[in-house]
């Protein structure tokens, strides 16, 4: 049986607090498993490890209790003396929950992460533009806002909403990338 089979229907709370009783040694095989231990500029991964759940599961409530979580700072303090040395530029809010998914050898919640607030940016920023450098300083990153549309494999027509009636098995695409593939505009989407 594999061994994540016996966290079904755990709280992720509880998982985290499990994983901090374990002791060092315990720990020491986790991280191998989970990090590329060839980061010369990380000093201790069983603390990065730790920092990383906790700083995880404060977003994770912030989330599931429909907080805002763009905008918030966490709680738990990443302890980059110990962890980086010192070598580690100061890093706040969701570019740091971001930054510490990127770490990890198994990038697919850091990619997932990455692509969801990409798109959800990208919505937000068409219907409000003034919005970009405003987000983009509470974020700490760089946002270049790009108009997407979607496509159907069958029509050579763009829309702008993915629920626009006769769409199916929609592919997003740069509205300047349909235009240039030769799609013309939906008349309903862009009236």
């Amino acid at each position: 049986v594999p061994p994540w089979i016996l966290f079904k229907s755990i709280y992720f709370s509880t998982i985290v607090n499990f994983i901090d009783l374990f002791k060092n040694p315990e720990k020491d095989c986790m991280v191998d498993c989970l990090y590329d231990n060839s980061n010369p500029m990380v000093s201790d991964y069983r603390l990065l490890l730790m920092d990383t759940l906790y700083i995880c599961l404060d977003y994770r409530n912030m989330a599931a209790h429909g907080c805002r979580i763009y905008s918030h700072n966490s709680g738990h303090e990443l302890r980059v003396d110990k962890i980086f040395n010192g070598n580690l530029p100061e890093i706040k809010g969701f570019s740091q929950l971001l930054f510490l998914l990127s770490l990890f050898e198994y990038g697919a919640p850091y990619e997932r992460l990455a692509i969801a607030l990409d798109k959800e940016l990208n919505r937000h920023c068409s219907h409000f533009p003034q919005d970009v450098t405003y987000l983009g300083q509470i974020l700490n990153i760089n946002i270049e806002p790009k108009e997407l549309v979607y496509v159907s494999p069958k029509s050579k027509i763009f829309h702008s909403d993915i629920h626009c009636c006769g769409l199916k098995n929609a592919a997003e695409l740069e509205l300047s990338k349909a235009k240039e593939l030769g799609y013309s505009p939906c008349k309903k989407c862009f009236r």
